[in-house]
């Protein structure tokens, strides 16, 4: 029911879309005190992962996307953009 209720009632709880984006250095040898070097990585709460999974789950067949969409598809990477 937490799931179908955002459905129905068109909002949603704000802690199932609400992240938290944690700053991550590039790499080891980079300025950690300019901001450039920084990527944000993003911590979603549970309840939308549980969400997406089963969405995901249940509707897997009628989901598509894109040639050029390579990450989030099952057997594609982003390290395959050169062989298109």
């Amino acid at each position: 029911m937490l799931l179908i209720a955002p459905v129905i009632h068109g909002c949603t709880l704000t802690n199932l879309v609400t992240s938290t984006i944690i700053a991550i250095p590039k790499g080891r040898d980079v300025n950690i005190a300019d901001f450039v070097n920084y990527r944000g990585i993003v911590l979603s709460y549970i309840y939308g992962k549980i969400s997406d999974h089963i969405i995901f789950t249940k509707f897997s067949d009628k989901l598509v996307t894109s040639d050029f969409q390579l990450s989030f598809n099952i057997n594609r990477s982003t390290n395959m953009s050169d062989m298109i």
